[in-house]
């Protein structure tokens, strides 16, 4: 299954792939609950005592669910949400520590406990009060908890629970929102709120989160510009993108099919800045949502959906150890896709994703007119990008495990049966522009460190970093790809 690109998964596999990745949760888990014991003190830094109080109260009420059903604790552990928010707050500690997207995140913990109590008030009695801002989603079971009125909430909550009564209160104004008696009965009769599930895909198994969300909210906001999208700017809602998306992969590349279906639980709404002829994605690792930004044709969210995948799968098979000085913060590198210094690893993991998006982009393009100079312009563009990735592969990590290696052949050999397909279409104009924007890009990374080691003018020498490519396919026996 650790080959470069998606092969088609049988019954047997299927069942491997959903292993593995339960094995990963839970090892992720452990990881992720040790770096916030080391932040323990910052959440009472950075946030007031109110929203300190909520921390401490559901961290004692998630421990006394173990002790009164603890499979149901252990599922909500290791849900692929409870993971994620987790590690964004351990994101938060380590960067920006902004106490409003700290909030919204433990909105995303308190919103499973209410939900909790609320579907089953014997399972933990206590009192408590839990506090909650804006728009309330439990992923665990797939909700929001929205207004009666079928809006979403916009402020910040006080929810006291005192045995089967619950009163909600407005933190700003002090005044009772509404009251209601737990368990709720179903219609919710007389309940000042709704609990309505998430807009679930009509293809993928997953569900889509559009819009205000608080997995985006205040992530980006630096991002957002005033008049960005255009006049006749159109987006499509992402769960209508997405499964716009899935007859275009059916087609075009079926194998990813099952893949996405096993390692992406969901497909968010991203926020920030959006362009009509681009997507922004990213993933937070195996097993965890793909972050979109929106846009007019799907076709775009079909190859940044099959790049995240890509991270997703590299990162799931590949023993991080297997590198030499993948992290090295004595030796950075020039990324041609960040603008900032980067590890090695993020080249090799680049380059790995990059390639599958060419090889997607190569059998869409005779199908799709309209947009044909668009991907042909992207491809050219990726596919230099590609080379320089490689020539600084190659030279600084000649140490590879046997896997690694063989890995690492395959891409070599993909990347050699693109330059065949890429390079001589390119036209005089793409190949000034491309190499004007690289000698742009370098200086400006390079202003940031005086780390970066893969500066040298050859790393640019296209042709002679494909000879290179071609003798380390012959060098290591060829190549075996799936």
């Amino acid at each position: 299954m650790n080959s470069l690109y998606c092969t088609q998964l049988t019954t047997d596999t299927k069942n491997e792939l959903s292993l593995r990745l339960q094995s990963y949760r839970k090892s992720k888990i452990k990881e992720i609950i040790n770096s916030l014991k080391n932040h323990s003190q910052d959440f009472q830094a950075t946030l007031n005592r109110d929203w300190s109080n909520t921390v401490d109260l559901l961290t004692r009420d998630f421990l006394k669910l173990f002790f009164v059903n603890a499979s149901k604790a252990s599922e909500i552990c290791n849900h692929w949400s409870t993971i994620l928010v987790l590690e964004l707050l351990v994101d938060e500690f380590r960067n920006l520590r902004r106490s409003y997207r700290i909030q919204c995140l433990i909105t995303c913990l308190s919103a499973i406990m209410i939900e909790v109590r609320i579907s089953n008030s014997s399972v933990i009695y206590e009192n408590a009060n839990y506090r909650t801002i804006d728009s309330i989603y439990c992923f665990f079971s797939g909700q929001e908890i929205i207004n009666s009125n079928g809006t979403k909430f916009s402020q910040e909550l006080i929810w006291c629970f005192n045995k089967n009564k619950v009163t909600i209160y407005s933190e700003v104004s002090g005044n009772q929102v509404g009251e209601f008696s737990i368990p709720l009965k179903e219609g919710f009769p007389g309940a000042p709120i709704q609990i309505v599930p998430l807009t679930k895909l009509v293809t993928f198994d997953s569900v889509s989160i559009d819009g205000d969300n608080p997995l985006s909210k205040g992530y980006h906001f630096d991002e957002i510009l005033e008049g960005v999208e255009p006049a006749d700017w159109k987006p499509v809602p992402i769960s209508k993108s997405v499964d716009a998306v899935y007859p275009l992969l059916e087609q075009f590349w079926p194998e990813t099919i099952d893949w996405l279906k096993i390692l992406v639980p969901a497909f968010v709404d991203r926020a920030g800045i959006a362009y009509r002829n681009k997507a922004n994605s990213y993933t937070w690792g195996p097993g965890t949502p793909i972050f979109l930004s929106k846009v007019e044709n799907p076709l775009y969210h079909a190859s940044v959906i099959i790049h995240e995948l890509q991270h997703q799968r590299y990162l799931l098979f590949t023993n991080l150890d297997d590198f030499l000085i993948l992290n090295t913060s004595e030796m950075l590198f020039i990324s041609p896709w960040r603008d900032d210094p980067r590890p090695l690893f993020g080249l090799v993991l680049g380059l790995h994703a990059f390639l599958a998006e060419n090889a997607f982009r190569s059998r869409i393009l005779p199908y799709f007119d309209s947009i044909s100079d668009d991907l042909s312009d992207k491809m050219f563009s990726d596919h230099r990008k590609n080379l320089f990735a490689f020539r600084t592969i190659l030279d600084f990590e000649p140490k590879m495990s046997l896997t690694e290696k063989q890995l690492f052949l395959e891409m070599t050999h993909k990347l050699l049966e693109q330059h065949k397909l890429i390079e001589p279409q390119a036209s005089v104009t793409q190949r000034i522009h491309f190499d004007a924007w690289l000698d742009g890009h370098i200086n400006s990374v390079c202003s940031l460190s005086q780390k970066l080691v893969n500066t040298s003018e050859y790393y640019k020498n296209w042709e002679e970093t494909n000879r290179i490519a071609a003798e380390y396919v012959s060098d290591n026996g060829g190549c075996k790809c799936e």
